[in-house]
């Protein structure tokens, strides 16, 4: 049939019959982006108490993804995570943590975590899907021991409703070697049993330095020579345990 030859009846028909044709055809459904899942949001409380014998510096703590800003075991140690371990503070790290893309919060905690104390630090919204909370700080006496939370369970908080218990992860920077006593037995003179285990570590060279590793504690012959100088009573301050000298409750508080 010729379109010229088609007929007011005829183009009536054919109009009838593409409305039916466009009724019975397979729905196309898209989804904008208001009708995904919602992504679980909750805000939780962490509780940091100081169970060793050895003042914790102020923490650093962080929100963020893919463990970022994380020092990692075995990788090179940045510019902020050296300056925690060596010195306790924390605002290098803290710029360097905030020029991160991937990091969406930090806080820098005003005072540091003292033997025996408990401090409580409210997290806000935590993306439960792709996101963790980090802490970081120095124990205080030693010259590049840090403690660092890095495998906070939120998800099994969040599910079960009860508070999670765990203990820290005990690391150096990577810029000091760890104490040993055959460097130093006097200590050079030192004023006080704290400058006496610092002057025992010398500064990190070769192919490991600048690496971070885990601390494996201290020698007891570091620690017997620091007696024999100073007294038990001034070298009990310096134990640091591998593991859990800094324990943490987490409590979810609410779900968005």
């Amino acid at each position: 049939m010729k379109l010229d030859k088609i007929t007011p009846l005829a183009a009536l028909t054919i109009a009838f019959m593409s409305s039916n044709a466009l009724a019975f055809a397979p729905a196309q459904t898209e989804i904008s982006d208001s009708e995904e899942k919602p992504v679980e949001q909750a805000q939780f409380e962490i509780t940091l108490t100081n169970g060793g014998a050895m003042p914790a510096s102020r923490p650093i703590v962080w929100i963020a993804r893919d463990r970022a800003g994380v020092p990692e075991t075995g990788s090179d140690s940045t510019l902020g995570h050296r300056n925690v371990c060596e010195s306790g503070n924390s605002d290098v790290l803290a710029e360097e943590l905030r020029s991160n893309r991937r990091v969406r919060w930090v806080h820098q905690e005003p005072e540091p975590i003292l033997p025996g104390q408990s401090i409580t630090i409210r997290i806000p919204r935590v993306r439960m899907d792709v996101e963790s909370v980090y802490i970081d700080f120095m124990y205080g006496r030693s010259r590049n021991v840090c403690g660092g939370i890095f495998d906070l369970n939120l998800k099994q908080a969040n599910f079960f409703g009860n508070p999670i218990l765990g203990r820290d992860t005990v690391f150096q920077s990577g810029g000091y070697e760890l104490a040993n006593s055959s460097l130093n037995p006097k200590c050079a003179g030192a004023e006080n049993a704290v400058s006496c285990l610092r002057s025992m570590s010398a500064v990190a060279e070769g192919d490991n330095a600048n690496q971070i590793s885990l601390f494996t504690g201290y020698l007891p012959s570091v620690l017997n020579s620091i007696e024999n100088v100073f007294g038990a009573s001034a070298t009990q301050g310096l134990q640091i345990p591998t593991s859990g000298a800094i324990q943490y409750k987490v409590k979810k508080l609410t779900i968005f």
